[in-house]
């Protein structure tokens, strides 16, 4: 996925894959179902296969799933695929497709921003501004241990490091 949309490669060339207004921003391949999930500019959706059945993917967008007051966000910057669902996160809302549903699991101010969004082993963890580094449970963003060290702080990465660390 780039600026000029989504390209997949069959091992001999390359094809585009048509998404509205082109730019993609963030995917996600649902490990149980191989589905692949794409955040883009004023956009998110997923692949499904062509009406002809060929194997071909075409772009499927879930924005009518959306509340229209909740349709203005300019772009899907983290696509994070879990057990309990996929989700979408812009600066300033977290939205979860699952069970055909797509729905505002969270909500945020220009104040504290949705800056970063990372998945690490199975968990789904969001950094919001001058707040610091939170994780998801059950729909609800609770701030770490330890995690208003990243309240002004950016994090690039995270990954598992030794049986109970997060580097």
């Amino acid at each position: 996925g780039n600026q000029g949309g989504l390209l997949e490669f069959d091992g001999v060339s390359w094809r585009r894959i048509e998404i509205p207004n082109y730019t993609v921003r963030s995917m996600a391949i649902d490990d149980s179902t191989g589905t692949i999930y794409i955040g883009g500019n004023r956009e998110l959706g997923l692949l499904v296969p062509d009406k002809k059945g060929k194997g071909s993917l075409k772009y499927k967008s879930l924005l009518g799933h959306i509340d229209e007051k909740y349709r203005n966000f300019k772009n899907i910057l983290g696509t994070h695929c879990t057990q309990n669902g996929t989700y979408f996160r812009t600066y300033y809302h977290l939205f979860k497709w699952q069970n055909n549903r797509l729905r505002l699991v969270r909500e945020t101010g220009k104040e504290h921003r949705f800056r970063g969004s990372y998945l690490c082993r199975g968990k789904l963890f969001v950094r919001k501004d001058k707040i610091g580094l939170m994780q998801l449970n059950n729909d609800n963003l609770t701030l770490v241990p330890g995690g208003e060290i990243f309240a002004s702080k950016k994090i690039f990465l995270m990954a598992p490091f030794s049986d109970r660390q997060i580097l």
